[in-house]
């Protein structure tokens, strides 16, 4: 969803700079360097010692997916496409990779720019299972609120969204596979939020469009290439 790093007009490093005679190294190398690095390669991380690559994100909701530690959590930077600044704090912030589990207790976020987002909850436990062609996860708040508005939405997809709500408690679940995807939510919860976008998760040739919506205490979105 980011911009290209391919192509002219890249912006000049002098430390990528290859002078003849000034290094062993072989230009070509240090040119596939300097990609990866526009890129956001692996060498990038973040700001708990280093440890984690910064994968790339655009809201809250991709950076839990992406977490690849455990124990409290503290981050701030640019977003993926470098058109946002995020903030974020929480006692405890982990996914485990292997069976899909995430769990996030006693946090708050914000973020500015073209996705707008100030958040804070006491948790908020979910797991997912990857199938052949199919994947599932549930979800659930307590004690939750959240107010947004921008173009990156929780699906994934890129359109537009705005909502303001509060949770005491609630599960939404998700199944999809292929081009497809759908949601529905039950909750104690005030407040309304929507989102519709497209989005291209299975690379074939067909974009798919998404939206959501949520008004009190139901929830209802899908995916579809339809």
């Amino acid at each position: 969803m980011g911009p290209s790093a391919i192509g002219a007009g890249r912006p000049y490093s002098a430390a990528l700079e290859y002078e003849p005679n000034s290094s062993t190294e072989d230009p070509e190398e240090l040119a596939c360097r300097a990609d990866e690095v526009e890129a956001g390669g692996a060498s990038e991380t973040t700001g708990e010692g280093g440890s984690e690559p910064r994968l790339g994100t655009d809201n809250n909701a991709a950076r839990t997916r992406e977490r690849q530690s455990s124990g409290a959590y503290a981050d701030a930077g640019f977003t993926r496409t470098g058109d946002g600044v995020f903030a974020g704090l929480a006692a405890l912030k982990t996914r485990v990779a292997e069976s899909g589990a995430e769990v996030e207790a006693f946090s708050a976020s914000a973020q500015l720019g073209a996705q707008n987002e100030l958040q804070a909850g006491m948790a908020r436990i979910g797991g997912s299972v990857e199938g052949k062609g199919l994947s599932a996860s549930v979800t659930v708040d307590v004690l939750t609120t959240r107010a947004n508005g921008g173009i990156y939405n929780d699906d994934d997809s890129v359109g537009a969204n705005l909502g303001a709500t509060t949770t005491v408690a609630g599960i939404e679940l998700t199944a999809g596979g292929g081009g497809w995807q759908a949601t529905v939510g039950v909750a104690a919860s005030l407040g309304v939020a929507v989102s519709s976008g497209e989005r291209n998760t299975d690379g074939d040739a067909t974009i798919e469009r998404c939206f959501k919506g949520s008004i009190g205490p139901l929830t209802l979105g899908f995916c579809s290439e339809l």
